[in-house]
């Protein structure tokens, strides 16, 4: 089962909205987006797609409330960031319309479960060049 959550975010500074897809791949996410102008809604860019694989996720979160609902994806790099014209850091804000609210919850968990997966396989790989930390008396 493939999961895909659509989600809109605002962009440079609020002159711009950002509307896209988020898909949960094997290794990491697929992002789709396209980016207009804020004022007239005319300016669109091209449609664009970027890759965020799991090594680049530090957490995902899911946060709703009665009027918003948000999927929080911080990342170690401003690969996603800066790719949606967010400035300054490396979280992206992600806004879900309230039909798509279950989808989202469900894809969430569905990414946090993949995530954990895939960092134990990093761990048991014989090559890993994480070094485990020791406790020293």
């Amino acid at each position: 089962m493939q999961y895909t959550v659509p989600f809109y975010t605002d962009a440079y500074e609020g002159f711009a909205h950002t509307h896209g897809f988020l898909r949960l791949r094997k290794n990491g996410f697929f992002v789709e987006y396209q980016t207009k102008d804020a004022v007239f809604g005319m300016v669109k860019t091209a449609v664009k797609t970027t890759n965020l694989p799991f090594e680049e996720v530090v957490a995902i979160q899911y946060k709703s409330n009665w009027f918003r609902t948000i999927i929080l994806l911080s990342t170690s790099s401003f690969t996603i960031a800066e790719a949606m014209g967010a400035t300054g850091s490396f979280d992206a804000k992600l806004y879900i319309k309230r039909k798509h609210k279950k989808i989202a919850e469900d894809f969430v968990e569905q990414a946090q479960i993949m995530i954990s997966e895939y960092q134990i396989q990093q761990l048991d790989a014989p090559d890993s060049e994480q070094e485990i930390p020791r406790l020293e008396e």
